[in-house]
């Protein structure tokens, strides 16, 4: 959830009771308050983590929805679950419904059967994996972010990607 969203202890507890019954590890950047709460024995984490390091390994990140994560998890290619809280997150949540490359949940109100199902589909839908693997791989092909910020949209616009986009 990284340092925004684990400032929250009770929301983090709750987040951490519900992913420990699933069949998955975690990774998990505990924030500031690190040492108010432990993690189940199917997650490792520390206050911070070095994201950029990691992200490359994981088959999906879960967090707030901010613009960094956002755009690396893009880049990465990883399918994304976003519990928005504010400023620029839900816009971020929202273009990774569009996209069909994640699923937006409501941090405060989501059940276990809801985050630990999505899990699961992130994990197992192939075609939201090649989805946001295509996305990744156009971004990487084009350092000028008005192209890359194009092709977000293009996706978020067409429900039928990926397909081929035209040369510029």
């Amino acid at each position: 959830m990284g340092t925004v969203g684990s400032t929250e202890v009770k929301v983090m507890k709750r987040l951490v009771d519900i992913l420990a019954k699933s069949k998955h590890k975690f990774i998990v950047s505990k924030g500031s308050k690190h040492e108010e709460f432990e993690l189940a024995e199917n997650m490792w984490g520390e206050a911070s983590i070095p994201q950029l390091d990691i992200l490359p390994l994981v088959d999906l990140v879960i967090f707030h929805g901010g613009n960094n994560t956002f755009t690396e998890a893009v880049y990465f290619g990883k399918p994304m679950i976003v519990m928005p809280l504010f400023g620029d997150q839900p816009d971020n949540a929202q273009l990774v419904v569009e996209a069909k490359i994640g699923f937006k949940l409501n941090l405060f109100t989501v059940t276990e059967k809801e985050l630990l199902s999505a899990i699961d589909t992130l994990v197992e839908d192939k075609q939201i994996q090649q989805r946001v693997k295509s996305i990744s791989e156009e971004i990487r092909a084009n350092s000028n972010l008005d192209v890359v910020v194009e092709r977000i949209e293009y996706v978020a616009q067409n429900p039928k990607f990926p397909t081929v986009f035209e040369s510029h």
